[in-house]
């Protein structure tokens, strides 16, 4: 006795199974808690995976000192050894941080996704700061990373959602980061 196979079944039990799995996957995208995925850890649109650059193993890290005189910001530049097993980039920010004697909280991590520094920091970060603390804070972190070659631009987060602003500086967007000048030694 031969057995009819009925396709019409086969077709519809693969249609759901299709339909079912888009279900998932749009339930999974429009959750609230998607929206708090850092664009920096997310796919890129064109459809490939965001190249990660691998954090150069670093022994020793550029630390900066602000000074302010006369209403002038400037950096004295000291270098440190980074402790074994510590993120150079999360050594640097935060010694930077602790410079500043200031700026409150501490960054947790740092990952650099297609040029982009996603700092992580702790929820002691975003307090209120003075616009001049402002600008101390921002050029800082700035030239900190900078030393970093695979860093063009940064942004922060506090559990893992975007830092909208510090005081009146809109930080809905990545900063760009301040490359250091060639040494005129090296040739």
């Amino acid at each position: 006795m031969k057995r009819k196979t009925n396709y019409g079944a086969v077709i519809a039990l693969m249609l759901a199974g299709a339909g079912g799995v888009a279900a998932v996957g749009m339930y999974v995208k429009n959750t609230p808690d998607a929206a708090q995925i850092p664009p920096a850890l997310r796919r890129s649109s064109l459809g490939h995976e965001a190249q990660k650059v691998p954090v150069r193993a670093k022994d020793s890290a550029e630390i900066l000192i602000p000074r302010s005189s006369g209403g002038n910001l400037s950096f004295e530049k000291s270098t440190e050894k980074v402790p074994t097993g510590a993120d150079p980039m999360v050594f640097a920010i935060n010694r930077y941080l602790e410079n500043t004697h200031f700026a409150k909280g501490h960054a947790l991590s740092c990952t650099v996704v297609d040029g982009l520094a996603h700092i992580e920091f702790d929820p002691a970060f975003q307090s209120s700061y003075g616009s001049s603390d402002e600008e101390t804070l921002l050029q800082g972190l700035s030239k900190t990373l900078g030393q970093f070659p695979e860093v063009k631009k940064m942004q922060f987060f506090i559990n893992g959602s975007p830092v909208e602003s510090i005081g009146n500086v809109d930080l809905s967007q990545p900063l760009d980061v301040t490359i250091p000048a060639p040494d005129a030694t090296q040739a």
